[in-house]
């Protein structure tokens, strides 16, 4: 951010004021535009890191009560492919955001 002031001031004293304000403008609306990408990508990070607990927690599950579900014959009760499939849609929603996050990222440096 000091650089970017110092880069303004530089120009403001170079050029004219238009173009420091432009500068510094353009500038502003990158770092507002990746802030928010950011904590847009996180809330789907950790909904991706929330179905992957579960999906672990229901695995720890099965193999610590094996004995006993095997047992009472309840194996068809025994459900663990919706917290696979939840975390793999979490992790393709945060995977997409990343590459939108990026997209951005490399449209602002070219």
């Amino acid at each position: 951010m000091i650089d970017l002031l110092l880069v303004c001031i530089i120009l403001l004293w170079d050029t004219s004021v238009v173009f420091s304000i432009v500068i510094m403008s353009t500038m502003l609306l990158y770092m507002f535009v990746t802030v928010k990408m950011i904590a847009w990508r996180t809330k789907f990070r950790r909904g991706m890191i929330e179905t992957d607990n579960q999906a672990n927690d229901r695995a720890v599950n099965s193999l610590m009560n094996f004995e006993t579900v095997k047992y009472f014959g309840m194996e068809s009760s025994e459900v663990y492919h919706g917290p696979i499939h939840l975390f793999h849609c979490s992790d393709l929603i945060e995977h997409h955001a990343g590459e939108l996050l990026q997209g951005e990222l490399a449209c602002n440096a070219a």
